[in-house]
Order: C-alpha cells, then structure tokens, then sequence
C-alpha cells in the first residue's frame, strides 16, 4: 500500500500596486521516485482573496524521476498574486492503470516537494 493523493499550495505576492507583475518561471526540487507523480498547477488574480475564483491553469503534467529538479514558464497567469499547486500521488503496488501522460502507477513510495521557488518581474507606467 501507500500514502494518498495530496497537494502543497503556496501564494506568491507579486509587485506593488504601482507595478504590474510579470511571471516569469518556477523551479522545483521534487523526488518523484518510480510509480509517483508531480503534477504542476497555477492561478493568477489581483488579490489573494479573488484567487479562490480562478480556474487552475496546468504548468508542468508530469514529473516522474528521484532527484528531479527542472524550470518552466508561466503562460497566461496574470495578476499581483499567484497561488502554484503541487498535486502528488503515489498509488498501491498492483501495477495498474495509467497516471497523466502515461506515467506508471506502480510503487508504493511517497512524492517529496523540497524546493519550489518563482520569478517575476515588475514594471511601472512611463510618465
């Protein structure tokens, strides 16, 4: 047997008011031993309360190998708050079915998060 599905989420706070916030990329440090998987989700909105409205957008489908560390673009996450969800999943031992992409469900060991960091940049109007 082994653990349940579950999530991490963390809010990232963008630039001021005065700015507008740009999101760059994130990085992760993930152990995602055979069988596991990482799957990447993010939001965007202009305050930390309106982004329980937003629909999650998927980054990053799948991450399946120990040790994984990687970097990805955002695209399309707009606003000065950005709330980035870590969904993992490792499944009983029977070998059977299907995860996202194509990824195998055969092991009982746990996903681990280490490391989650994001960029952004800001900009201020002219004049």
């Amino acid at each position: 047997a082994s653990d349940g599905p579950g999530w991490y989420r963390h809010v990232f706070q963008g630039c001021d008011d005065l700015q507008e916030t740009y999101w760059r990329t994130f990085e992760w440090d993930v152990d995602a031993p055979d069988g596991t998987w990482a799957v990447f989700y993010g939001r965007a909105a202009d305050t930390e309360a309106d982004l329980d409205a937003e629909m999650w957008q998927p980054l990053v489908t799948c991450v399946e190998e120990a040790g994984c560390s990687e970097q990805a673009s955002f695209t399309d996450l707009q606003g000065k708050f950005m709330e980035l969800e870590v969904r993992l999943t490792a499944i009983d031992d029977d070998g059977t079915g299907e995860g996202p992409k194509g990824c195998s469900q055969s092991t009982g060991e746990s996903v681990r998060v280490k490391r989650i960091s994001v960029s952004h940049d800001c900009s201020a109007p002219l004049g």
